[in-house]
């Protein structure tokens, strides 16, 4: 038996944050670290959520180990963004924040 009423769909699309575009540029890029073959952002870098409800135009990582830290500097310059923005690499305590921010 139906009542006639018709059900409105109840999903709501969920606010993609910036630093969650900058996660899905960033974490397949590739890595050329330790001489192994196919690394990814991924696999060295962990996304911590938390921190970006504080600051929400960057990715916080925490890098497995602090060689990692110039490989993703090289690949993050290799990326092509618009022609004004470039990646913003920083150190914040255990954390490093990647933003993007307009050339200079």
């Amino acid at each position: 038996m139906t009542t006639g009423k018709t059900k409105e769909d109840k999903t709501e699309a969920k606010e993609v944050t910036a630093a969650e575009k900058i996660w899905d540029k960033i974490k397949d890029l590739p890595l050329e670290i330790f001489a192994l073959p196919n690394q990814v952002v991924q696999d060295h870098a962990k996304r911590e959520a938390q921190m970006e409800k504080a600051i929400p135009d960057a990715v916080h990582l925490i890098l497995k180990s602090a060689a990692v830290l110039p490989a993703l500097e090289e690949s993050l310059g290799r990326v092509r963004l618009g022609r004004h923005e470039r990646f913003e690499v920083t150190q914040y305590s255990k954390y490093t924040v990647v933003k993007i921010v307009p050339k200079d």
